[in-house]
């Protein structure tokens, strides 16, 4: 135990909330016959029932850990399954939501998705880049919607469910490459540590319900990051600790956890109304995940505030919350920009309930550790991103908590009869305009009459339809490329079960003559028969590509 909690102490100064020789779980130690147990396992002095011991090879996949937390999760999740079987009336919810939804991603799924969404995203904004010759899932004729040229430093990839961070290490890879292809068009020469520090900083977000899995997903990004630089340093990549968030919040009611801030800063009196929504917001956070719609109603606060104080200047109004490029008027609490007060606001409160956070009273403590989670999230939720990518949790509405069923019916009404098609209206949310969404969830929106409004609202309906609300996938966004992989298509999962479809799409209406690149993949019984067709499809394609560009040359 010395030997480890020294360790712990050491990589804690890179990994605080996984390492945190102070935390509660790891003040939990196992048994020292446990302990040894564990230890001849891992290092393969012993195997487990009858099985070859551990290989050096099992802990070179940079999603080891991720796969062996659910296996570790195997037993709660069928625990959760089997009490709804057998328990009349009884439903999912509360932290059983998280074995029963957890489903971590094959990773041809994973490679396909991420290769048509943030490599297409690359590839539109810099046609001549070779990287494409190296995705084997990127489809190279896929008609895509245009996308501004910048730099990679200001592209943004969010997982709103993001499990142990499967989507995550392949954008990590792309994107290292993406960085290296920049600097040596401008004549710079890729240095190592800087790109990983950018791309933990400035390029990858993630939320989840789970809080371990989001230490795992943080875990494997930094030994990726470490591993392209080992000389990268813990004051390296500080944002990246503020870009990962669990939302297994607790707060508790009322309203009497701001008071003591606002004691302490009293210019930002005029705030409460949307503070107080912020926490008011949050309160079901950990049922309810990515979900929490709390950006909306706050902004509609700030801009209350701010037309009011330009009622009688004449000045013009913010109009959209997330598009910093709209001309801004005054605030009435002496900040330049609605930007400006979450800079300023937001830090203070985080300073504030860290220092709770390490308060003597229990109570205390736990209150200001919840809030300053609560912050991180509504901090990620206000933004909006240029990818955002996820295998979200599966869950019909049959199975729903209280709490969950009402706030999908309101929220996300298209999308209610499964957790997952709520996920869908969600991702485009928090993607930019024109940003793209790379799912895979089941097949049924595509087909079920109970999905034909998540799909495209009948045109004597849409006088019906409000100002910003859905109109269906089919009106509102342009799906660029689409995998039918139907049933099978994960190794864990056999029979029926789970029929699946991975699509990739752009958050803006589709043009006249917009045509979306499909593959029908039903038929093979396995993941390793699926991937190898699709492969087999799209080199084909890549091989046609080529043949046209020396027709044409």
């Amino acid at each position: 135990f010395e030997v480890l909690f020294e360790e712990f102490a050491r990589r804690a100064e890179e990994l605080p909330r996984l390492f945190d020789p102070e935390a509660p779980a790891v003040a939990l130690r196992p048994s020292v016959a446990a302990l040894k147990r564990s230890i001849a396992l891992l290092s393969g002095t012993e195997g487990v029932r009858g099985q070859e011991p551990t290989a050096e090879e099992v802990f070179l996949a940079p999603g080891a850990f991720g796969w062996a937390y659910q296996y570790w999760n195997s037993e709660e999740k069928d625990r959760v399954f089997e009490r709804v079987r057998t328990q009349k009336g009884a439903k999912i919810e509360g932290a059983d939501i998280i074995a029963a939804t957890q489903l971590y991603t094959e990773p041809y799924m994973v490679k396909f998705l991420v290769q048509n969404s943030l490599g297409a995203l690359w590839t539109w904004m810099h046609p001549e880049s070779r990287l494409p010759e190296g995705w084997e899932h990127y489809v190279p004729d896929a008609d895509c919607v245009p996308a501004g040229k910048r730099s990679v430093r200001e592209i943004t990839f969010l997982d709103p469910a993001m499990g142990s961070g499967h989507f995550h290490l392949e954008a990590f890879d792309l994107l290292y490459a993406m960085h290296e292809e920049e600097a040596r068009a401008a004549g710079r020469e890729p240095v190592p540590r800087e790109i990983c520090a950018a791309i933990l900083n400035e390029n990858l977000f993630g939320i989840d319900l789970d809080e371990r899995a989001v230490e795992i997903g943080m875990a494997a990004l930094w030994m990726k990051a470490k591993e392209r630089a080992p000389e990268l340093e813990a004051s390296d990549f500080k944002a990246f600790h503020e870009h990962f968030v669990a939302t297994n919040i607790r707060l508790q009611h009322g309203k009497d956890h701001l008071e003591s801030f606002l004691r302490k800063h009293p210019e930002d009196e005029q705030l409460r109304a949307a503070l107080e929504l912020v926490f008011e917001g949050l309160e079901s956070a950990h049922e309810l995940g990515s979900l929490v719609q709390i950006e909306a109603p706050v902004e509609r606060e700030l801009r209350r505030l701010q037309e009011g104080a330009e009622a009688g200047r004449g000045k013009p109004v913010q109009k959209d919350f997330f598009q910093p490029t709209l001309r801004q008027g005054e605030l009435p609490i002496g900040v330049e920009s609605f930007e400006a007060w979450k800079a300023k606001a937001l830090e203070r409160l985080k300073a504030h309930f860290a220092s709770e956070a390490e308060a003597a009273d229990p109570a205390q403590a736990f209150f200001g550790r919840s809030a300053g989670k609560a912050l991180g999230l509504f901090d990620l939720l206000s933004r909006r991103y240029d990818v955002v990518a996820a295998n979200p949790p599966y869950m019909g509405s049959k199975n729903m908590g209280p709490t969950l069923k009402r706030y999908v019916e309101k929220h996300y009404a298209p999308g209610r009869r499964d957790l997952y098609a709520a996920f869908i209206l969600r991702c485009r949310e928090l993607a930019l305009p024109s940003g793209r969404v790379a799912m895979v969830t089941q097949q049924s929106w595509m087909f079920l009459r109970s999905f034909a409004d998540l799909r495209a609202v009948e045109e004597e309906n849409l006088g019906h339809v409000g100002e910003g609300e859905c109109r269906g996938l089919l009106r509102d966004t342009t799906i660029e490329t689409l995998a039918h992989l139907g049933p099978g298509a994960f190794g864990e999962i056999g029979g029926e079960v789970v029929n699946i479809v991975c699509f990739t799409l752009a958050n803006a209406p589709p043009g006249p003559e917009h045509r979306l690149t499909a593959f029908r993949l039903i038929g093979p019984k396995g993941p390793e028969e699926k991937e190898g067709l699709l492969r087999r499809a799209i080199a084909g394609m890549k091989q046609g590509a080529e043949a046209r560009s020396v027709s044409a040359r």
